[in-house]
């Protein structure tokens, strides 16, 4: 199967069709897809859809759209169709027909394959973005694929790296009580080239962040963005 180069989209996609609002609402697709077009939207999230465009081949590795982009952002009563056909032309292992009968585990099975680069967290992320991009589609999924319950094994174990805005650590082996009742939950997995990973939770809120702690933090998750995305 051949490798985009790319990561498999792992954004939310209702946040990826934020990301294609927000350019048709500009009434043209810019000469160049950065994060300067997307306007209102968070630096991760901004980072997640160009990634999923990329992956798509709609955004080449320099930001330059292709025609393909126009047909999707502008043209909303198609979009449905655009979208079937991205999926099918983009996960060449995982047919319509897969779709219709198959279980979580076998999806998670076609979508380990080297070529979607995605591992842990972030297979889990893109196997989410794949149902709901199906969903959109119209293309019908199992009852298993629909099945609400546990979404793959919990890891044990594993060290993670948390970033927040509190100096405070809490104690070993307890767990931090959310900031003000708001934290953003967001973690992300990033399998090292030379084996091993590199996890980093968010345990606070985006939109209370502010300065050098706003600045760190998007820091960080532009890096592993960076590095997942990089050939």
């Amino acid at each position: 199967m051949e490798d985009s180069g790319y990561s498999a989209p792992y954004v939310p996609f209702p946040t990826f069709e934020t990301g294609l609002n927000k350019l048709a609402h500009l009434g043209g697709i810019p000469p160049r897809i950065d994060s300067t077009v997307f306007t209102q939207m968070g630096g991760a999230q901004v980072s997640q859809v160009i990634s999923a465009l990329k992956f798509f081949g709609l955004v080449n590795g320099d930001g330059i759209p292709d025609p393909a982009l126009a047909e999707l952002v502008l043209n909303r009563e198609s979009r449905k169709k655009t979208i079937r056909a991205l999926i099918k032309k983009h996960y060449p292992n995982i047919s319509e027909s897969d779709l219709a009968t198959m279980s979580l585990g076998q999806l998670d099975s076609k979508l380990a394959d080297k070529s979607y680069r995605v591992t842990g967290a972030t297979k889990q992320k893109a196997r989410s973005f794949l149902l709901k991009a199906a969903e959109f589609a119209e293309i019908p999924l199992s009852k298993l694929l629909k099945a609400k319950g546990p979404r793959g094994p919990r890891k044990t174990g594993a060290k993670r790296v948390a970033t927040t805005n509190d100096k405070n650590s809490p104690p070993s082996g307890q767990r931090r009580e959310p900031l003000n009742g708001q934290t953003s939950g967001d973690q992300r997995t990033v399998q090292l080239a030379n084996g091993g990973t590199v996890t980093l939770l968010l345990d606070v809120s985006l939109l209370a962040l502010k300065g050098k702690d706003r600045e760190f933090v998007f820091e960080l998750i532009d890096k592993l963005d960076a590095y997942e995305t990089k050939p």
